[in-house]
C-alpha cells in the first residue's frame, strides 16, 4: 500500500523534472507595419511537407506527403499594423484549430518592435513552404523564414498541466497523511 502512494507522489515530480522545451523545425514570420488605406487581403498558401510516419505495424510510405491548406485574412480599410497582424493571427489560429493541426503547428502571440508587429507560424516536426499573395494598400507586409533548428518555442507542459500535476501531488500527500501509514525504516 505504501509503495502505491509513493508512486503517486513521485509521478508528478518526475513529470515536472522531465518537462523539456518544445523545439521548432520551421518558423515563418509575418511582419506588418503601416496601416491599411483600402480593402485588402492576406492569402497564404501553405504546403505542408510531412515525412513518413514509420509507426510500428503500419506500412511506411516511401515518399513524403504534401498537404496544402490556406490562411485567408480579409483586411478592411483603416486598420493599424497591430490590428492587421491580429486579423492574420486569428485567421491562422482558426485554420490550425479547424483542420486539427494543433499538435504539429502553433501560431505565436503577437510581438512588436517599434511600429512593426510580427506573428510566427511554427511547425514542430517536418517543414512547410509558404507562398504569399498579399495585397493591403498602405501597409508593408513581409514574410521571412527564421532559423529555427533547435530554438525553443515553448514548454512541453502547459500551465493547466502544471496545475493538474500540483493537484495530484497535493492529493497524494493528503492521502498519505490521512491513512497514517508508517514511515519507511
Amino acid at each position: 500500500m505504501l509503495n502505491r502512494f509513493r508512486i503517486l507522489l513521485a509521478l508528478p515530480l518526475l513529470a515536472l523534472l522531465t518537462a523539456a522545451p518544445l523545439h521548432a523545425q520551421t518558423v515563418n514570420r509575418l511582419n506588418v507595419s503601416g496601416s491599411s488605406s483600402g480593402t485588402g487581403i492576406i492569402k497564404r498558401t501553405i504546403i505542408d511537407i510531412t515525412k513518413p510516419s514509420g509507426r510500428v505495424g503500419l506500412p511506411t510510405p516511401q515518399s513524403t506527403q504534401n498537404t496544402t491548406f490556406y490562411i485567408i485574412a480579409p483586411i478592411p480599410p483603416g486598420l493599424t499594423a497591430n490590428q492587421i497582424a491580429t486579423v492574420y493571427h486569428d485567421s491562422a489560429a482558426a485554420v490550425i484549430l479547424h483542420l486539427g493541426l494543433g499538435p504539429n503547428y502553433a501560431i505565436s502571440p503577437l510581438s512588436n518592435a517599434g511600429a512593426t508587429f510580427s506573428c510566427n507560424l511554427v511547425k514542430f516536426v517536418g517543414s512547410y513552404t509558404v507562398t504569399d499573395s498579399i495585397i493591403v494598400p498602405g501597409a508593408t507586409i513581409t514574410s521571412q523564414y527564421i532559423t529555427a533548428s533547435g530554438s525553443p518555442v515553448g514548454s512541453a507542459v502547459s500551465p493547466w498541466s502544471l496545475a493538474a500535476l500540483a493537484a495530484l501531488m497535493a492529493w497524494a500527500i493528503v492521502a498519505l497523511r490521512r491513512r497514517g501509514l508508517p514511515r519507511p525504516e
